[in-house]
């Protein structure tokens, strides 16, 4: 079966609250934005996908049913990562950890900045 390919704008990464004491490899990563062709929402509506299975090049992000296709980052969350130093590839914009989570800084670095 092939996946849609669905247009993101305006996304950013989000993450499962599961607590302050949640282990970081148990934090699952999303995407979150303005979706265009989507087979089951509107163009224009703002949805937060799937987990996040895998990055590829040239601003593809893949979830169990969809690979999205990376527009521009959300205004606040770009301002967010240049506050905290977070490096952005733009042919690659989300990272993945060993266990396949996406990701541009785990969470509990997010949350210690001196770690």
């Amino acid at each position: 079966m092939d996946k849609p390919v669905v247009f993101l704008d305006e996304w950013s990464i989000v993450y499962d609250d599961r607590g302050p004491y949640a282990a970081p490899e148990t934090i699952i990563a999303r995407l979150s934005g303005t979706a265009s062709g989507h087979p089951e929402h509107e163009d224009g509506r703002k949805i937060t996908s799937s987990p996040i299975l895998r990055s590829t090049w040239n601003r593809r992000v893949e979830t169990a049913n969809t690979i999205y296709s990376l527009g521009m980052r959300h205004p606040d969350y770009k301002e967010w990562m240049t506050k905290n130093n977070i490096d952005f590839d733009p042919m690659r914009p989300v990272k993945i950890n060993y266990e396949g989570q996406g990701y541009t800084k785990p969470y509990h670095q997010q949350k210690d900045p001196t770690y």
